[in-house]
């Protein structure tokens, strides 16, 4: 049980490409919790457009949102495709692409260096290609709300987020989650054990970071 929660309210919402207001609440939401991230560092137009717009077109990336209180305060961007997923929406959108990173450059020319990290991750995400696996890219929720419950689970916001992502994972058939998470970051790796996630030590990843797997198959076997 969950306890000392406030008051329970919002909802969880899937971003479509359909809705011009859920991209720009996504995007928004990259850029005040991860600033400096790739995709946030290549501007907002690269994210409305391309990020949550193409790539969730194609079924490369989806985004949970929460909202409420009249205001976006969590969400949550995954992959089902991790392993190539940056390289389906540049050989799908080349030409696009190219316009956007083009006026991005030209606004800030130093994000040629978030161009040169997506490449370099891409590159270590094939090398460590595996099968039936998914990916949670982000995972953020607004400080003010995240000891807020939601109404129909009584979870906080963030657990409810999270195991709704889960789940959805788990019903179509993935073995496995995977997430990065910064050494540095405890909460974050105390909060994502709360639902049996255990650090990959095969995983890619760097100097930094550590990759956590949420392991259906070990967990279902009770391993």
């Amino acid at each position: 049980m969950h306890q000392a929660q406030k008051n329970a309210t919002g909802h969880a919402l899937y971003v479509t490409p359909e809705s011009p207001e859920l991209r720009r609440a996504a995007a928004h939401l990259v850029l005040k919790f991860f600033p400096e991230s790739p995709p946030a560092l290549l501007g907002e137009k690269f994210l409305t457009e391309f990020y949550f717009g193409d790539l969730v077109r194609d079924g490369e990336l989806e985004c949970l949102l929460y909202e409420v209180q009249d205001r976006y305060a969590g969400i949550i961007v995954a992959t089902k495709n991790p392993f190539h997923f940056i390289g389906h929406g540049v050989r799908r959108h080349f030409l696009k692409l190219s316009w956007l990173v083009g006026l991005s450059l030209l606004a800030k020319p130093r994000r040629v260096l978030a161009i040169l990290d997506v490449v370099r991750q891409g590159r270590h995400r094939v090398a460590k290609e595996r099968k039936n696996v998914a990916e949670i890219l982000t995972m953020a929720v607004d400080p003010d709300f995240r000891d807020h419950a939601n109404p129909e689970t009584g979870m906080p916001i963030p657990h409810h987020m999270l195991s709704m992502s889960l789940n959805k994972f788990r019903r179509e058939g993935y073995s496995s989650v995977q997430f990065k998470v910064l050494k540095a970051n405890l909460r974050v790796q105390a909060f994502v054990k709360k639902f049996d996630a255990v650090v990959d030590p095969e995983g890619y990843c760097f100097d930094d970071t550590l990759q956590m797997e949420f392991n259906f198959e070990k967990k279902a076997g009770g391993q």
